[in-house]
């Protein structure tokens, strides 16, 4: 079964074709993504905030990715990674 967040669907299945990682959760200054190498070079990642807006977008072109969220405020966000037409979502804290 999937869970929402405010309508956007979140999925930790590890059998899933779009599974990936996305820590620490919750974060501080940064977070780091793992992806399949499946996907790799063809992968994007946004934070969306509790509003919907687009915060941060950046281009993933290896299987990890550093990524740094220490200008974001403290909150909820939803973090959304497209790869080869897929869409999968996680819900992220920032502190």
């Amino acid at each position: 079964e999937v869970a929402y967040y405010r309508g956007f669907p979140l999925s930790n299945d590890p059998k899933s074709e779009t599974s990936w990682k996305v820590y620490p959760n919750p974060a501080k200054d940064y977070i780091q993504l793992e992806i399949p190498l499946s996907f790799q070079g063809n992968a994007s990642v946004r934070l969306l905030d509790v509003k919907g807006r687009i915060v941060l977008t950046q281009t993933i072109e290896q299987s990890t990715a550093k990524i740094d969220v220490s200008h974001l405020a403290q909150g909820m966000y939803v973090c959304e990674l497209k790869m080869n037409g897929l869409v999968a979502h996680r819900l992220l804290e920032l502190q």
